[in-house]
């Protein structure tokens, strides 16, 4: 009823939009936004949560053409991130990536370039090219050697490479530039974990990170992984349990499944790595 006297208010047609989209209510949000549209006020807004409908609708070319039509205002660079993001998805990787460069040529901010470098990074990962993201990082990092984001995003690519040593390297600077980095504390600790070296220097880390985000289920895993390596089962199996309640992703699962099966608890170990198996097929760490 609102929106059929409404049609020509965009004011409503916005407010409406909105709420339908907060109430998952997706079909009535993009009728409404349409509409909006249509009546040529808050295009901005009518095109950036029309992009939104199309990309969690997987309509990637829809949803690129609406983020590319929103303006320069607050939602101009996460639309064209999110625009260049959907072509390298869509086989466009060099599209993608020379749309991150010219908004990286666009922004005055400095703080704003390393956000945009480990965009393009893990747009190269996700295209299988590894190592082209890890020398995107490092010629980032020549640029702002101090940015922690970047030191974080690189070790975790180097790893992708095998390269152990910048992955240990850049964690452990990144520790001492911010000890209270509980993501990077986790990732290092998880690497010496799964290693099976230096576990007493790996429980340092990991309880650390654990005080600083107690409920955060990768944080768990990593710790219930070096419990198990340090031949505490009943612990491990609490804290992958736990880690696996919150988050169901196939590698807690692997860990979890692996903990049952060494414990003599197969069934159980089949059942969690069965079901992971149903969820993420592909997922390196069940195959």
């Amino acid at each position: 009823y609102l929106f059929e006297n409404s049609k020509d208010n965009s004011n409503v047609l916005l407010s409406i939009g909105l709420l339908a989209l907060d109430s998952k209510r997706t079909d009535a949000a993009q009728r409404y936004l349409e509409a909006l549209l249509d009546t040529g006020d808050h295009r901005d807004q009518a095109n950036y949560y029309l992009a939104r409908i199309d990309d969690q609708k997987q309509a990637f070319d829809a949803a690129i053409k609406h983020y590319e039509d929103v303006g320069e205002g607050d939602l101009y660079l996460s639309s064209q991130l999110r625009a260049a993001e959907l072509y390298a998805a869509s086989g466009q990787l060099d599209i993608g990536v020379e749309r991150v460069r010219s908004l990286s040529a666009l922004l005055p901010d400095p703080a704003m370039q390393p956000m945009l470098i480990t965009t393009e990074s893990r747009m190269l990962q996700d295209a299988g090219r590894d190592s082209d993201a890890v020398g995107v990082l490092s010629a980032g990092l020549e640029k702002f050697p101090e940015s922690g984001e970047l030191l974080y995003a690189r070790a975790l690519a180097a790893d992708r490479t095998g390269d152990t040593n910048t992955l240990m390297s850049d964690l452990e600077k990144l520790i001492v530039a911010e000890p209270d980095n509980a993501n990077a504390l986790n990732a290092l600790g998880y690497f010496l974990a799964d290693d099976n070296q230096r576990l007493d220097e790996a429980e340092v880390y990991l309880e650390k990170a654990m005080r600083l985000k107690p409920d955060d289920p990768a944080i768990m895993d990593s710790l219930g992984w070096l419990r198990f390596r340090q031949g505490d089962s009943v612990a491990a199996k609490n804290l992958l349990e736990r880690a696996y309640e919150l988050y169901p992703d196939a590698e807690i699962a692997a860990h979890l499944g692996e903990v049952l099966w060494v414990s003599g608890d197969k069934a159980a170990a089949r059942s969690v790595w069965d079901k992971a198996l149903l969820d993420q097929p592909e997922h390196d760490k069940l195959t």
